[in-house]
């Protein structure tokens, strides 16, 4: 259906069509917490850059693919901070906004990077920055993980205030996170293994360097440790004359799945795991002299993830 073709909606969609003539976007959401937060920024980033109106799609994912083979179970996670200016996408918006089918040849669309919708644009290329996504355009639905914080840098203090957690109430995090409140030098390290690949996961050699590095810059550190099942590997690899507070999440819920996140965002310095989940939990940090440890290469020999101002150290030790 063409988008300025009102004549041809149903009554049900007049409204939609009215809409898609001033161009509305819609920005899928995918993945874990960590991913959801990169989607968001871009898709604020965009409502910024071309002043149109800009919907979420969490239908799609979360309620049509879970549960399905090829999906890793999630669910949308961004409810857990305070501040969002999020709306969302209904299911005859998302039909809308994906247009008519794309009926080119498989391989022209293969050859010219197509996808089988004619409004749609599918990222390629993981975390690289594409400043294209940002024209304006009519209605069109985006797909991909937006990785890269130039997509939002222009307005990152709004991302930071709209990413606010609500107050803790859960006793054991409320006590840990005064603990940290009250440390002189609290630096988190993030250790990502239990869901990752024996390749995705980073070597002792990473953290022991990353550890070496804050102690030789910051004054009497106190690392928190946190990531499912860490304390083995912390005590066994990581034994270099440091303190250590431990903060494992060995029975996550969709309740408590945010709050190491949060925990890390009260931190004065961060190493970071090659995981979104820690890369939010460092760009939250509320201190303009922080120090952030990151590994390098991220994932798939990429690097565009991480933070101009971030040192990057290796992460094969």
């Amino acid at each position: 259906m063409p988008v300025n073709d009102v004549n041809n909606c149903t009554a049900k969609n007049a409204i939609i069509c009215d809409k898609a003539d001033e161009g509305f976007k819609i920005v899928k959401l995918i993945g874990g917490l960590g991913n959801q937060m990169f989607q968001y920024a871009f898709g604020r980033a965009l409502a910024h850059k071309t002043n149109s109106r800009v919907l979420f799609d969490k239908i799609t994912h979360y309620e049509q693919e879970e549960g399905t083979k090829d999906v890793q179970v999630r669910f949308y996670a961004l409810n857990v901070f305070k501040n969002l200016d999020i709306n969302f996408a209904s299911q005859e918006e998302i039909n809308f906004c994906l247009g008519k089918k794309n009926n080119n040849p498989k391989f022209i669309k293969k050859w010219f990077h197509q996808t089988n919708f004619c409004n749609k644009i599918a990222e390629k290329g993981y975390c690289k920055f594409n400043k294209d996504f940002l024209k304006d355009r009519k209605t069109v639905y985006f797909e991909g993980y937006f990785q890269n914080e130039k997509y939002f840098l222009d307005i990152k203090d709004e991302i930071r205030e709209q990413f606010a957690f609500f107050e803790i109430q859960d006793g054991y995090y409320k006590m840990q996170a005064k603990k940290i409140l009250s440390s002189k030098n609290p630096v988190f390290i993030h250790l990502r293994r239990g869901d990752y690949k024996n390749s995705d996961c980073l070597c002792a050699g990473y953290y022991k360097n990353a550890v070496k590095y804050i102690k030789d810059r910051i004054n009497s550190p106190l690392f928190f440790v946190f990531g499912e099942n860490c304390r083995e590997f912390a005590e066994k690899e990581l034994d270099m004359g440091c303190n250590f507070e431990f903060i494992g999440t060995d029975n996550v819920t969709p309740l408590n799945h945010h709050f190491d996140m949060q925990l890390m965002s009260l931190c004065s310095h961060g190493i970071i795991a090659n995981s979104t989940y820690s890369f939010w939990g460092a760009w939250l940090i509320n201190n303009k002299d922080k120090i952030i440890v990151a590994p390098s290469p991220w994932l798939y020999s990429k690097d565009d993830i991480i933070c101009k101002d971030w040192v990057k150290l290796s992460s094969r030790g």
